[in-house]
């Protein structure tokens, strides 16, 4: 039960953390966004990290060294339920 009111005071104070960047203008990095990822899909990032088929030393590893690989963002997506997108603008608007 403890755990449990933690939790829930962390992702309120990361998502109140998170929000003030956003405000700001702040972009995040990557590591950062696989966070702000976890808290809104509600999963804790050992539970990322088991969909992942990886240990959760292993995610925190990466996380820290920021070393994802487009792939790895994509399955990160995938087992999240969510959407990664990524491609280059050039100044007329044409998407690479």
């Amino acid at each position: 039960m403890l755990n449990e009111s933690i939790d829930k005071l962390n992702k309120i104070v990361y998502n109140i953390i998170v929000n003030s960047f956003l405000l700001e203008g702040l972009e995040l990095n990557i590591s950062e966004q696989i966070k702000v990822l976890c808290v809104r899909a509600n999963i804790s990032n050992a539970e990322l990290a088991r969909r992942l088929n990886v240990s959760p030393q292993s995610l925190s590893a990466k996380l820290k060294r920021e070393s994802f690989t487009i792939q790895n963002l994509e399955q990160i997506a995938e087992v999240t339920g969510s959407e990664f997108r990524h491609n280059f603008i050039l100044p007329n608007g044409e998407i690479v």
